[in-house]
């Protein structure tokens, strides 16, 4: 084996292990984000919502009324 073929090798070696460590960098990131979305969607969870009238109007028979949606909690 000469020497280019081993300065080939290390270089490719080098090349595999940017990949491996970009590639566990990725998967890291990806972790992360899922944790962070089922966190925020547990949060959602237990902080219960409530429809809040805003006003209402009656006519006879027939009433309007219009609702915000207001979480409760912090």
């Amino acid at each position: 084996m000469g020497l280019m073929e081993i300065e080939l090798a290390k270089a490719v070696h080098r090349e595999r292990l940017a990949d491996a460590a970009r590639q566990r960098q990725r998967k890291e990131c990806q972790r992360m984000a899922r944790e962070q979305e089922a966190a925020d969607t547990a949060d959602q969870r237990i902080s219960p919502k409530v429809d809040w009238p805003i006003f209402s109007l009656r006519i006879g028979g027939f009433q309007l009324v219009a609702f915000r949606t207001v979480r409760l909690g912090s």
